[in-house]
């Protein structure tokens, strides 16, 4: 078994979102591989078994908890296998994965980017909505902000594309700066949404959005690189009709409070008013390995 610390969705060391990465943890208990997150403390650990040629199955914990998937924990595992030789090349240096969560199975693509490291992409291609359970008042409450700091352009909205996500947007960043949020109000509406996170947004400059990430029921005070939640919010801005059909590309920035600063870029194509895919990217670095020999004592 070996363990890294990987930061995902940036290309500098102590930046974007960090994530447990484990690989081959064979004969592991549920029990021993939730005291591995929790004494990683990242924000999300990803437990990975090879199960066939360039084919993956992944688990997902927090710190204090198993959820079905994570979008950054999946970005910093496969670039954590290119690092290492363990995907295999195409003629034209684009290697080709598939993983099997218990969200779905996602493809997964790793690439060279402009300075030579690798970019991961995974697709996404199916979405649910469901009725917010909370109105305008009551996020804005949860959020300790004035009614008038949400955007009435930008409905409330709930969404998967592998987690559920609750999607509320702002008018502007001030506002999404100003976020303190009342824990236990936002824990109420994201149980009563079965929601991991409330994805926080405001518009930026043209094909730009700027994030704040919140999930407390998870044990995640903030998150500073959601990619799950921006498959969700991709096919929640097509359903709204605010992205026209077509292929478009857009970049999320996150974790500027949190002085995590993560780019996570989408491509997404759409068709009236439906999310055909949605291609989620970044690049990752490893801060640290932190196991490469099998210490723990295996479950029997």
């Amino acid at each position: 078994m070996s363990i890294f610390l990987v930061d995902a969705f940036t290309n500098e060391r102590f930046a974007g979102n960090r994530a447990g990465v484990v690989l081959d943890p064979e004969g592991y208990s549920k029990d021993t591989k939730q005291k591995i997150a929790a004494e990683l403390n990242a924000p999300e650990t990803v437990f990975a078994y090879k199960i066939g040629i360039d084919l993956y199955r992944a688990e997902y914990f927090t710190p204090s908890t198993e959820i079905e998937f994570c979008g950054h924990a999946t970005i910093a595992l496969f670039y954590t296998l290119a690092k290492l030789g363990k995907i295999g090349s195409s003629s034209n240096g684009t290697s080709h994965a598939t993983i099997e969560t218990k969200a779905g199975t996602f493809p997964i693509t790793v690439s060279k980017g402009d300075d030579d490291d690798f970019i991961v992409t995974m697709r996404q291609t199916t979405s649910e909505f469901a009725t917010p359970p909370c109105t305008v008042e009551q996020a804005a409450s949860a959020l300790r902000l004035p009614k008038a700091a949400i955007d009435p352009k930008y409905p409330i909205g709930l969404a998967r594309t592998g987690n559920w996500h609750l999607i509320i947007c702002l008018k502007n960043q001030d506002f999404l700066h100003e976020i303190d949020y009342d824990s236990a109000a936002l824990s109420e509406i994201l149980e009563a949404a079965n929601a991991v996170t409330a994805h926080v947004f405001c518009a930026g400059n043209a094909g730009t959005y700027h994030a704040r990430n919140f999930g407390p029921t998870i044990g995640i005070p903030e998150d500073p690189a959601t990619g799950s939640a921006a498959g969700a919010f991709a096919a929640y801005l097509v359903r709204e009709g605010l992205i026209p059909d077509g292929d478009h590309k857009i970049e999320i920035v996150q974790g500027e409070k949190m002085g995590r600063v993560s780019h996570i870029w989408l491509r997404i194509v759409c068709a009236d008013r439906v999310l055909q895919q949605v291609e989620i990217s970044g690049s990752a670095v490893i801060s640290f390995q932190l196991i490469s020999a099998p210490v723990l004592v295996a479950a029997p």
